[in-house]
């Protein structure tokens, strides 16, 4: 960027906002792993969270997320579409190769393991969108 070129105005409420999604997806995660594994107890209450979280963190944190692409999907909507595919295809066959390989070891903290580990089946999961 030249110097006569001012930076993009952010707006801080959608900074915010993306920060507290991507908190809810982490918390929620977390609680998820730690009722599966009956660490709180009574999960009454831990559950209710649970469930309200569940209920709208993934759409809210991709409609902030969104939001704050739309500049770029105006200008070039092509080019915004192969540049947020390369930025999430590539993390997304690095973790999901690391996870195949120590899957077996994984399984045991997983709250509903796959029955089938094959490589096969295993590939299959991550074209369907269902792998970790």
């Amino acid at each position: 960027m030249s110097s006569d070129q001012k930076a993009p105005r952010r707006a801080t409420f959608l900074d915010v906002a993306k920060g507290v999604a991507i908190s809810l997806v982490v918390f929620g995660h977390v609680l998820g792993g730690a009722l599966a594994r009956n660490w709180i107890d009574p999960p009454n209450t831990a559950e209710l969270a649970y469930k309200f979280i569940y209920a709208f963190h993934m759409p809210f944190f991709f409609i902030v997320s969104g939001a704050l692409a739309i500049d770029h999907i105006r200008r070039d909507p092509f080019d915004a579409f192969i540049s947020r595919c390369g930025s999430i295809a590539w993390p997304y066959v690095l973790w999901s190769t690391i996870f195949i390989a120590i899957q077996s070891y994984l399984a045991k903290f997983m709250l509903f393991p796959p029955s089938d580990m094959s490589v096969a089946a295993s590939l299959w999961r991550v074209m369907l969108g269902e792998t970790s």
